[in-house]
């Protein structure tokens, strides 16, 4: 059996985290295990079932800039420790052109998986970006959830080589076939049985542009009063959203879930998927929603590449919210069965856990 190390920031919910995880679940673990380094102490949503799996989970001093040598140290010490590690799979950017070269001399295997396709803008973003332009020349082979993520990190170059996949975000479809006593179930809990339920899966931070998600929503209810905002995930923003939605006077129906287990239930549960993003790769939890048939209202940023299914509509997110409303009222709300076309696209979990196992033996024997 060989020991793949994940490299991530902390084993929350995430769309790099849930892909993952779906590929850990499905790889033929009598062969292929996983282990993860992290970068934060607190303790991740999927870190007890990691333990479960057979995975283990250390913890990486989280980069702060002055603390280079301590960071890159920790590394240093952690290969000399941990010499059972063939290949390294690493889904952070910014850190990985510090511990890439520390791997390498430890004549480690280095896989770099790209997530994303835009790093935002300012002084924090421009030093990010000149670090992970390293990354390029450092990696041994490179993923891309979407072409178009892959060429942002890699630039093209690497992306027409023998050196790079693309490997969707793929989804378990099984678990978000549409089970009606499921549904039944947390409307009633809900007590939400003759609403219109819209939900937002996505970290509390400002790149998902919850305020604008809210804003949206409060736009909606003087169309539709019987309606709720489901807003599952957690973040820095949280409590000044909080705040902002008691401001408008609408806190009975907005409701904060957080960090939730059972999200193919509560696509199940909702009626309506907003994601009006300021930038995404490939978002996992919009390949979950249509996976779930929902209709799907997002931001016209996000990669097109994550249209699979023709429930996606895509919007513009600096005309204000009128045109996000008007469409989604004259829209049909009702559920489609996506099923074949999630399976047809490539986003279905069998296949991309085939080919991640498929690639790590290869690239096993050829850097033998």
């Amino acid at each position: 059996m060989i020991r793949i190390l994940q490299v991530l920031g902390v084993m929350n919910r995430g769309g790099a985290e849930t892909m993952i995880m779906n590929i850990y679940r499905k790889i033929d673990r009598s062969k292929i295990q996983f282990d993860f380094v992290v970068h934060r102490e607190e303790k991740g949503a999927f870190d007890p079932e990691i333990r479960q799996l057979g995975g283990r989970i250390f913890k990486a001093p989280q980069f702060k800039g002055w603390n280079l040598f301590q960071y890159a140290g920790w590394w240093i010490y952690f290969f000399k420790s941990h010499q059972e590690f063939r290949i390294m799979h690493s889904h952070i950017r910014s850190t990985a052109s510090i511990f890439i070269p520390v791997a390498k001399r430890n004549k480690i295997i280095s896989i770099i998986h790209s997530h994303n396709s835009s790093e935002g803008k300012g002084v924090k973003a421009d030093i990010k970006r000149c670090f992970e332009y390293l990354l390029r020349w450092q990696g041994d082979f490179f993923i891309g959830c979407s072409e178009q993520a892959g060429r942002w990190l890699f630039g093209n170059r690497v992306v027409h080589s023998d050196r790079y996949k693309t490997i969707p975000n793929a989804v378990d479809q099984d678990k978000y076939n549409m089970d009606y006593r499921i549904r039944e179930k947390y409307r009633n809990e809900f007590g939400s049985s003759d609403e219109i339920l819209f939900i937002h899966i996505g970290r509390m931070e400002g790149v998902k542009n919850h305020f604008f998600l809210i804003d949206i929503f409060r736009d909606l209810l003087e169309q539709i009063d019987k309606s709720k905002l489901l807003l599952v995930g957690d973040g820095s923003l949280k409590n000044n959203l909080m705040k902002y939605v008691k401001d408008l006077g609408i806190s009975e129906k907005v409701i904060f879930l957080g960090i939730r287990d059972d999200v193919p239930n509560l696509l199940m549960l909702a009626d309506c998927f907003l994601f009006p993003s300021k930038w995404e790769g490939i978002p996992v939890s919009v390949i979950e929603a249509q996976a779930a048939g929902l209709p799907c209202f997002i931001s016209d940023k996000i990669n097109q590449e994550v249209k699979v299914t023709e429930t996606v509509t895509f919007l513009p997110i600096d005309r204000g919210t009128k045109i996000w409303v008007n469409k989604i009222i004259k829209s049909d709300l009702s559920r489609k069965d996506t099923r074949m076309d999630i399976k047809k696209s490539g986003y279905d979990v069998n296949k991309s856990a085939y080919e991640m196992q498929q690639l790590y033996f290869e690239l096993l024997r050829k850097y033998v």
